[in-house]
């Protein structure tokens, strides 16, 4: 496995590209300049660059809103591809933050589950609702957030159209940009089955794809 002796540098996407803390909704090709930094990074011998969540999301990447399109405060899906093909170019992996158990309040089946309530098709897709419950955003119904944080929503990861989703959503990081891994964040816990199955559809896509656990 090539990350068995790999110097991997990690970088946060956002902070690095000096983008907003809060999307402000204008496009700015900011991703553009991890290119700058290539030459560097290969004087100092790294063969991979681990980036955090940079996908689509309300402030930090971690809640997710749309997990095929990168952020708008980086850029395009055009510019993070031409990223991903220079870094190639100069053998350096590409690995990406994969955060599968939470998604944001912008996330779209949340927005429906929250206009249409029992009536949504999303209402299985989350791990705990109690449309007789509250959260801080009186939304009049509870739902899980992470420790207690209501920006970031639990996925139901037992439920098959949502693994199906996410599934199709690596797919396409690795068929679209090629990434060469993932990091998986299991502070809370992901059932063991679906880092089973995760594994075999990587490995099927790319034979020497790398999952991590952090």
């Amino acid at each position: 496995m090539w990350a068995d002796e790999c110097e991997c540098y990690r970088i946060d996407s956002f902070g690095f590209c000096e983008a907003p803390c809060k999307n402000d909704g204008v496009l700015e090709h900011r991703i553009l300049k991890v290119k700058d930094w290539i030459p560097h990074w290969k004087e100092m011998g790294v063969r991979a660059v681990l980036f955090s969540p940079l996908m689509e999301s309300d402030t930090n990447g971690y809640d997710t809103k749309d997990h095929r399109k990168l952020d708008v405060r980086l850029g395009t899906n055009a510019d993070w591809k031409e990223v991903c093909d220079e870094l190639h170019k100069n053998d350096i992996r590409v690995v990406l933050e994969g955060v599968f158990q939470y998604v944001g309040r912008g996330f779209g089946p949340f927005h429906d589950l929250l206009s249409y309530r029992e009536c949504s098709p999303y209402v299985k897709w989350f791990h705990t609702i109690d449309f007789y419950g509250n959260s801080v955003y009186e939304d009049c119904l509870w739902y899980e957030g992470r420790n207690g944080n209501y920006d970031l929503v639990k996925l139901n990861l037992y439920n098959e159209e949502v693994i199906r989703y996410l599934f199709e959503s690596v797919r396409f990081w690795v068929e679209e940009f090629g990434i060469d891994g993932l990091q998986l964040d299991e502070e809370n816990g992901l059932p063991g089955d679906f880092v089973r199955r995760l594994r075999d559809l990587t490995g099927a896509l790319k034979e020497d794809f790398l999952i991590t656990i952090s």
